[in-house]
């Protein structure tokens, strides 16, 4: 069986990914910082329902000996990684003149620092067994639209962005794809349904072309579709999933 190792299983996408890659026939790592029990039950429900081979690690991505400790775990259980998911960040709220180093740092060393260690490590392991793996970095569409007060987040975003873009580059003459999948608002099944009455929530999903948050599920099979041989011809890509949201202004931050 392929294997794929997943950042951050215990989010508002993980779960999903971890559901999505199973269900393809995928052995699944997934690593988590805080949430063990969501990760947990996750990986517990996959092996119950397709019979694939699981594995949960703890580690904090802002931290690059965490990082290369969970893919030396990932390594001595599964050997070769076929996809690897950088899923692992953080939402936060900043503005320019009352920004501390503590924010500064709280966007670079997760969601920028962590995912090129993740994306560094994924790469070794993949040209050292021989494989042509895929590397997927979910970001965020604060890439390319401007919010309010995400001045931090939104560059820690557009730096994935640009980091999946050259390393599409460098790793292409070892047959390694790399793309990125751009959400806009994501939350967990149900969600949606759950507050479609409430006045703040009408007012973003007014603003989004589609009418509604994504949900992770939807993500995590379009990234089941990218670590594809269906797939085999995209690299360097960014696939947006926010309802269209990045071609309309005005939706709130």
């Amino acid at each position: 069986m392929p294997t794929v190792f997943i950042t951050g299983g215990g989010g508002i996408i993980g779960p999903g990914m971890i559901r999505e890659f199973s269900a393809a026939g995928y052995d699944v790592a997934a690593s988590f910082n805080r949430s063990r029990e969501r990760t947990e039950d996750a990986l517990c429900a996959a092996r119950e329902a397709h019979g694939v081979k699981t594995l949960s690690v703890q580690g904090d991505n802002g931290k690059v000996e965490d990082i290369l400790r969970m893919f030396r775990e990932v390594k001595e259980t599964f050997g070769a990684i076929d996809c690897m998911v950088n899923n692992a960040g953080m939402t936060f709220s900043t503005d320019l003149l009352t920004a501390t180093e503590e924010d500064f740092n709280r966007g670079v060393h997760v969601d920028f620092r962590g995912t090129f260690f993740c994306m560094q490590q994924a790469a070794k392991n993949m040209i050292e067994y021989g494989k042509k793996g895929v590397i997927i970095n979910i970001t965020s569409n604060h890439q390319t639209v401007t919010f309010h007060k995400a001045m931090l987040y939104a560059a820690s975003k557009a730096a994935i962005d640009r980091m999946t873009k050259s390393a599409s580059v460098e790793l292409a003459p070892y047959g390694i794809r790399v793309v990125d999948i751009v959400p806009g608002y994501t939350q967990v099944p149900g969600f949606n349904e759950e507050h479609a009455g409430e006045e703040w929530y009408q007012t973003i999903v007014s603003k989004i072309p589609l009418g509604r948050y994504a949900v992770g599920d939807e993500i995590a099979r379009a990234a089941v579709f990218l670590a594809g041989e269906g797939a085999g011809i995209i690299t360097g890509a960014s696939l947006y999933m926010d309802g269209g949201a990045q071609n309309v202004t005005g939706v709130p931050g």
